[in-house]
């Protein structure tokens, strides 16, 4: 695991890019640090109401000299993002937390995400891309209203098979991701799946039963970021684990969803 670092940044590009949802572009020197997707950063928000703590968020796609995430306007620190500008000053500590562990063997992926959960799974894409994973990849990706979800241009998505419901009445979906992935199920071994809470509850427990190795990123209200302050534990087969040095991602298979 490489040696987490203070990095100072700066903004580049900040774009609102669907209902309250902001698309953050961060240059900084980040060439030498190994990043895999399903690693976060842990980013100051920096603003009016200046906030104590930092905020994790998933990496939604990198190069040499930029990082790209998405974030959802919720609170304090999300909303200073929102108001960021190009050339503004940001800092964070990267990386954090472990990553995906991809198949070595050519075989078909489900990746599914909901909502802010498509970010780890961009970056996944890339990833498998870069080295050149040869089996079938299948995303499905679903959104609670219409005007959440994100442009397809900011994916590439050359070569990938993708499901994108469009099932909204008055701009809300009719049904849910799950019922979707149900009727479009492919033929897969492995699965990526990131999203709300329950969704992830709903996906493990269906796909595990199917024998499929299923893999989830959790999200958790982070103190330190770091693993000092035990404020992020979920409870698994193994014990209690903490979302920000254990995880975020998990096998499903281990992981004790009444604790979420």
């Amino acid at each position: 695991m490489s040696i987490k670092k203070l990095i100072s940044g700066i903004v580049s590009d900040n774009s609102q890019i669907a209902l309250k949802t902001g698309y953050l572009t961060i240059s900084a020197p980040i060439y030498d640090i190994s990043l895999k997707p399903g690693n976060f950063i842990h980013l100051s928000c920096p603003g009016k109401n200046p906030t104590i703590l930092r905020r994790p968020f998933s990496i939604f796609r990198v190069g040499n000299y930029e990082l790209k995430i998405l974030y959802k306007v919720k609170g304090r620190g999300s909303e200073n993002l929102s108001f960021l500008k190009r050339g503004d000053n940001i800092d964070f500590i990267i990386p954090c937390g472990n990553s995906f562990s991809v198949p070595d063997e050519d075989c078909n992926i489900a990746l599914i995400a909901g909502g802010m959960g498509i970010a780890p799974l961009s970056f996944l894409i890339d990833y498998l891309k870069l080295n050149k994973f040869r089996g079938g990849i299948f995303l499905y990706y679903g959104v609670s209203f219409e005007e959440e979800r994100i442009p397809l241009s900011l994916l590439d998505l050359a070569g990938i098979n993708y499901y994108l419901h469009r099932d909204f009445k008055e701009g809300r979906f009719d049904r849910n991701l799950f019922d979707y992935f149900k009727e479009n199920e492919t033929d897969f071994d492995y699965a990526f799946v990131c999203g709300p809470n329950e969704m992830l509850k709903v996906f493990s427990q269906y796909l595990t039963q199917k024998g499929k190795i299923v893999q989830i990123s959790l999200e958790e209200v982070m103190a330190c970021g770091i693993g000092a302050c035990f404020g992020c534990t979920v409870r698994t087969i193994a014990g209690s684990k903490k979302v920000c040095t254990d995880g975020p991602i998990f096998y499903a298979d281990v992981v004790d969803f009444n604790s979420l």
